[in-house]
């Protein structure tokens, strides 16, 4: 009779629809910009310096957020930048590049580098500074 029980019991079980269980997301909020950081973008921002280079989260996670007119994908702002979420993992966002277009400037427009490479500076010939 046990043994029939049992048999009942896991045909039952076989019957009912699988619920997915994932790892839960670790999360992080603050209280004083009431933002949370979670997932990929909060394991990068620990990792690369957190609160004292990126500051507080400024908006929760954006899905769809169109970035320099070419990209569109998951970022969340904080204080001193914006985190992207690419397929190949999290990038810090262009702000210096962010800075000058709302200036009315670019990059581009600024003369190239000639002269002595000062100590302790890398030239890049992709940008030609």
């Amino acid at each position: 009779m046990k043994r029939f029980l049992w048999v009942g019991v896991v045909l039952l079980l076989g019957l009912l629809p699988a619920v997915a269980v994932g790892a839960q997301s670790r999360q992080r909020c603050f209280p004083e910009t009431g933002h949370c950081v979670s997932g990929a973008l909060l394991d990068y921002w620990e990792r690369n310096g957190g609160l004292a280079v990126f500051g507080y989260p400024i908006s929760d996670e954006l899905p769809n957020e169109i970035v320099e007119g070419t990209w569109v994908g998951h970022t969340q702002w904080f204080e001193r930048d914006r985190l992207e979420l690419h397929s190949e993992g999290v990038l810090a966002g262009r702000m210096g590049a962010r800075a000058l277009e709302l200036q009315g400037r670019s990059w581009f427009d600024f003369p190239p580098f000639a002269g002595g490479l000062p100590a302790g500076c890398v030239y890049f010939d992709q940008t030609r500074h």
